[in-house]
């Protein structure tokens, strides 16, 4: 719902998040595999394109595990392996970075099944996979981000846990409870 949100209208929806920082909302600078919280603190842990850059995956969901209450839900969405993408890459010749540093300080680790089975492990609970940002792909020229695009709202619309969009959206999220 909220992801809806902030695609149909992100200006309006910054707005509200700002207003909110310091009452409701507070922002903690922190390291997400010793995060600065009690246990059983939180009833949502939720990490957009976050936990793909830090090495020690299974410490974060150990982590999050630790802060969540139970019955808590864990949410992360990370970029996918976009197979077609992947393919047509290695046929122009260019770099698919799956798993390690694209630049000298900047590591990327791609959702993967290795990754699911490590939540699963942890959080003892299946998970549930979901693929969207179908049409978005800024690195190929398709941007659906603009304020009131018809492609966006379409794009945030068609994403499900099909398999077969595995292959080409962009992001895929993992979903559990605690």
């Amino acid at each position: 719902m909220i992801v809806n949100l902030v695609k149909a209208n992100f200006r309006h929806t910054q707005n509200i998040l700002s207003s909110a920082v310091n009452k409701s909302i507070q922002l903690v600078h922190g390291d997400a595999t010793q995060l600065p919280f009690p246990d059983h603190s939180f009833d949502l842990y939720w990490s957009v394109q976050t936990l793909q850059h830090i090495p020690d995956f299974d410490k974060c969901i150990q982590e999050a595990k630790r802060i969540l209450s139970g019955g808590g839900v864990f949410l992360n969405y990370s970029l996918n392996r976009e197979k077609a993408v992947e393919i047509l890459y290695r046929m122009l010749g260019k770099n698919y970075i799956v798993e390690g540093c694209y630049t000298e300080s900047i590591y990327l680790s791609r959702a993967s099944a290795t990754q699911k089975m490590q939540i699963e492990t942890v959080l003892g609970h299946p998970v549930k996979l979901r693929f969207s940002e179908i049409l978005f792909h800024p690195d190929l020229g398709i941007k659906t981000g603009r304020e009131g695009s018809y492609w966006g709202r379409v794009d945030a619309n068609i994403g499900s846990s099909l398999p077969i969009l595995g292959w080409i959206a962009r992001q895929q999220s993992f979903q559990t409870i605690k």
